[in-house]
């Protein structure tokens, strides 16, 4: 009895008390050697990896973190794949633009095959909402950072909020009082943008001039007078993300709703993207939740066997 305690003791100060680093036998020129085959530093696979809420303390060997990564792109990667969707490179490359990405921003297979997998599903959708904003000059640019800028937000009730917003763009599609709908979708939009982090500027412009204007005054605003309406959107960095300009011929208002609508859109496919992404890379590794738990169950099991033996003496 003495030698079960004294060893399970003697384990949960070892492994509670040593360091994750030091369990990771992995050393930042063994790290380096290996990212430097995809040109990447160590600093870009720890951005990575926070992306799915990932440290290099969560594996513990080399090994463990490839399979976790996957394979790079490579050549005989991108022939398979091509193959398995019935895809020519360029088919693939026009679908990857629709959400204003190339091959070349994908580092691991398993990473564009769910991309490929994804947009397959979403590329008619994406593609009609792009040739209506591409007409507001919407550019590939702008969908790739409206895209990355979903993808990295981290608020879980986000999808219920836009499922709420879609519902009241609905609604207010049957409104019939003009100053009544202007009013409602400049506070949609205000709530849209509070909910995907993104601030917006409004702008009236002219030859050689440009006006600025809030959203309360463009609520009350009937009409822009002969002007084109520029509203752009910048993350909270002050990062510029889309622009987009309103022709001084269209209606305002229903120029604002269908910008909406397909923000909403968007967001929700990058949502839905996102799960994807984590779902496919869920933690297959061990973590501190882990081993604390093991420590526990093994000091629990420690108690046990000395009162049983206690009663036994008894």
């Amino acid at each position: 009895m003495k030698k079960i305690m004294t060893f399970i003791l003697v384990w949960f100060v070892f492994y509670t008390n040593t360091p994750a680093q030091a369990l990771t036998p992995m050393n930042e020129r063994e790290l380096q050697q290996y990212v430097s085959e995809f040109g990447w530093t160590v600093d870009d696979l720890r951005r990575y990896l926070s992306m799915y809420d990932r440290t290099l303390a969560d594996f513990s060997t080399m090994e463990e973190l490839k399979r976790w990564l996957g394979d790079p792109v490579t050549e005989e990667g991108l022939t398979e794949l091509l193959l398995r969707y019935h895809l020519t490179e360029e088919e693939l490359e026009a679908l990857l633009g629709q959400f204003g990405e190339t091959v070349q921003d994908y580092t691991f297979m398993n990473d564009l095959r769910t991309a490929v997998d994804f947009y397959m599903r979403h590329n008619e959708r994406m593609q009609r909402i792009n040739d209506r904003l591409s007409s507001l000059g919407f550019t590939e640019d702008e969908a790739k950072r409206f895209f990355d800028h979903m993808m990295s937000l981290r608020d879980e009730t986000m999808l219920q909020q836009l499922d709420a917003l879609s519902a009241r763009v609905d609604r207010l599609s049957s409104e019939s009082d003009a100053a009544k709908r202007r009013k409602e979708a400049i506070a949609i939009w205000k709530q849209l943008l509070d909910a995907i982090g993104l601030q917006s500027d409004f702008y009236f412009v002219t030859i050689g001039q440009m006006e600025h204007v809030s959203a309360d005054q463009l609520a009350a605003t009937a009409s822009p007078d002969g002007r084109d309406l520029l509203i752009t959107l910048s993350n909270k960095e002050g990062e510029r993300v889309i622009d987009l300009q309103l022709p001084k011929r269209a209606n305002m208002t229903t120029f604002i709703l269908h910008a909406e609508k397909d923000l909403l859109a968007v967001g929700k496919m990058a949502h839905e993207m996102k799960g994807k992404l984590l779902g496919e890379k869920m933690p297959n590794t061990a973590s501190p939740y882990v081993r604390n738990m093991m420590a526990g169950l093994l000091l629990m099991l420690g108690g046990i066997l000395l009162y049983a033996r206690k009663r036994a003496v008894q």
